[in-house]
């Protein structure tokens, strides 16, 4: 799985080696609300790899805070670190805000992160403040798309 992801970045001309952080966006790429609070096992797996590798991995999401406060309870979100809310930042993505706050929160260079979402606007909004992207169709539809 480390080596899909690392197909993606240079897929993507991206420096694998230069990049520190691997950050999600929660609803629709790590997990789903209803009809229960549900992670997707795949990605699980593949935050554990990033992290047995050496990476941060975090959560940057839009979440209500109402939403938020019942995935926090989740035993999964332990893995990630940080775990950001929009709400608890004072603004959404795609502000730059949001962005900064996490550059500031993880203490690395914008092009040391690589951000993953399924919103296009919110990827856009990352790779305006110079954070690397990754726009999530599905996990199948990554692997699919690179021919593995």
């Amino acid at each position: 799985m480390i080596r899909l992801i690392l197909m993606v970045m240079c897929t993507m001309g991206l420096q694998a080696d230069g990049v520190k952080a691997v950050v999600f966006d929660y609803l629709g790429v790590v997990g789903e609300l209803s009809p229960m609070i549900q992670a997707d096992e795949r990605v699980l797996d593949l935050v554990k790899q990033l992290k047995g590798a050496g990476y941060r991995v975090g959560i940057l999401s839009n979440l209500s805070k109402r939403a938020a406060e019942k995935v926090k309870q989740e035993e999964f979100i332990k893995l990630f670190d940080p775990v950001m809310f929009s709400y608890e930042i004072g603004a959404t993505k795609p502000s730059s805000k949001v962005y900064f706050a996490l550059i500031k929160k993880l203490g690395v260079k914008p092009e040391e992160i690589l951000f993953i979402d399924d919103s296009l606007v919110n990827v856009k909004g990352a790779k305006d403040v110079g954070i690397n992207e990754i726009h999530y169709t599905g996990f199948e539809e990554l692997i699919d798309g690179l021919d593995l």
